[in-house]
């Protein structure tokens, strides 16, 4: 799921979604309407959910729009973290096929992934229109904004929490997505032996790029 500057610290990010959970795909298909309206008006744990089956369908504007941004740097970083975020589904779905369940779920905790189990287990505030989700280990919740009776990740408050730059979020981000991206080409290119070598080399990329 999406990127949390909050777990991050490298490994990384959230909401970011997948898991042995319902990992993200790299079908094409739309998301029914269902998925990314209706289900988003129950809560912020529902919005999340929607923004994981999006992922998984591949559909990247889908996961725009479930990303509140008021200006060009919000948006440049709601397009950033649904890129980076795709490319996290395609590896931990190419490890699942390759090594089986305990890989994926592997690659995902090393990429800090959270995929529905994990917004299952999380902790969920709301205030008014405002609210977050706070996922196990991190200190600080994801932020979330009801907007037109939906609700959505507020990046302006992502912003303030990662107190720093738009250009520097989304820099961030896309290195998760990039270094996600070259070790799913590696794994499709026989390059990895067993899960574990897959993961030493996942942890070694995201340090490298850090």
């Amino acid at each position: 799921m999406m990127f949390s500057h909050t777990r991050y610290i490298l490994p990384f990010l959230s909401i970011t979604l997948a898991a042995p959970f319902l990992l993200a795909s790299e079908s094409t298909e739309p998301v029914p309407a269902t998925t990314t309206a209706a289900v988003v008006e129950d809560s912020p744990k529902a919005a999340l959910k929607a923004y994981n089956a999006a992922m998984r369908a591949g559909d990247v504007a889908a996961m725009v729009s479930l990303q509140y941004a008021t200006d060009d740097d919000e948006r440049r970083v709601a397009r950033s973290c649904a890129q980076s975020d795709l490319e996290v589904g395609r590896l931990i779905k190419t490890s699942r096929e390759k090594f089986g369940d305990d890989a994926a779920k592997k690659v995902s905790e090393t990429i800090n992934d959270e995929g529905d189990d994990d917004i299952d287990a999380a902790g969920e505030t709301v205030n008014g229109t405002h609210g977050g989700v706070t996922f196990v280990g991190s200190d600080d919740p994801t932020p979330l904004i009801r907007v037109d009776g939906a609700w959505k990740v507020d990046i302006a408050a992502m912003l303030k929490q990662f107190d720093g730059t738009a250009d520097a979020l989304s820099d961030e981000v896309i290195r998760r997505g990039s270094a996600a991206k070259v070790t799913t080409q590696e794994l499709v290119a026989g390059q990895f032996a067993s899960a574990d070598a897959l993961v030493d080399a996942l942890k070694t990329r995201l340090k490298d790029n850090q």
